[in-house]
């Protein structure tokens, strides 16, 4: 059974290459050489996605074998399309295929890009420390930018801040400094811990905090709604059984209001530290092109 099933695939492999060459012979296709320039045309319009499937119909018969560079053009599809694991993949192979440690650079930022969208920063640190070559200037600075922005991610805003001084200038170590002095300074407005302990204390208090008007009065309306119905209710019944009967809803929603100010705070705080890091990234962006 196993030899009939090898059998029957390279029948299938000989027909399909056959039936290949046929069309091509036909002129109802394209040729290798025609496919890859009409994939590059493709990408250098924008359509990615057609490039995506000419890339494919190319790859199934070469695998990269005489067209190496097919690896990057697949990749910087995947990237654009934002299928950023098999853009990751790709640029792995296109990397490995290199013998230029210029290219292999250029390959491995765009590794770590990949893995910065998919939000696997660890990852992506292995990927940027494990590169093995010769750095021009300009990579050397692309080098630290990812190690920065990785480092911030990864809360290392120690590490974070040694990368992002080294891609500035004399005149920009200030504003880099300034940049983590505010990081400390929103981690300090916008504490988690202390937002659920206000709203423990006082409900929708944590979210006013955190500048969520909307949930803070819904938090508020809700926990003392129940609270003034279930004193209304055992106005007509027994205290005990009122209480039976709101208390889930009470704590339902009393606990709920709670942990989702620290939530909320969080990601406050979290979206306040990103501007912080976009502005500083712009900021020695601009530098970078005055160098």
């Amino acid at each position: 059974m196993k030899k009939s099933g090898k059998t029957y695939i390279i029948v299938l492999k000989i027909f399909l290459s056959v039936l290949f060459s046929f069309c091509f012979s036909t002129g109802f296709t394209q040729n290798p050489e025609q496919t890859l320039t009409f994939a590059k045309e493709q990408l250098n319009q924008g359509n990615y996605l057609p490039a995506n499937k000419s890339l494919n119909r190319l790859m199934f018969f070469d695998n990269g074998l005489e067209y190496p560079e097919i690896f990057e053009l697949f990749a910087c599809s995947y990237f654009q399309l934002n299928d950023y694991n098999n853009a990751w993949y790709y640029y792995d192979l296109a990397a490995i295929r290199s013998d230029k440690d210029s290219l292999r650079a250029e390959f491995t930022f765009m590794k770590v890009a990949c893995r910065l969208y998919l939000k696997e920063y660890h990852e992506a640190m292995i990927d940027l420390m494990s590169f093995q070559g010769h750095l021009t200037e300009n990579q050397r600075w692309q080098f630290n930018l990812l190690a920065g922005i990785n480092s911030f991610y990864l809360m290392d805003y120690i590490q974070s801040e040694i990368h992002f001084r080294n891609c500035a200038d004399s005149n920009s170590l200030l504003m880099v400094k300034s940049a983590f002095s505010d990081i400390k300074k929103v981690e300090k407005r916008f504490n988690p811990n202390k937002a659920k302990v206000m709203s423990i204390i006082l409900p929708g208090s944590g979210q006013l905090y955190a500048g969520d008007l909307k949930n803070g009065i819904n938090s508020f309306a809700l926990v003392f709604g129940f609270i003034a119905v279930g004193l209304s209710v055992s106005s007509s019944i027994r205290f005990i059984d009122s209480a039976i009967i709101i208390f889930p809803w009470f704590q339902r929603y009393y606990m709920g209001g709670y942990q989702k100010a620290s939530v909320i705070t969080l990601e406050k705080q979290n979206a306040e530290k990103n501007k912080v890091l976009l502005s500083l990234i712009d900021q020695l962006s601009e530098t970078q092109i005055h160098w």
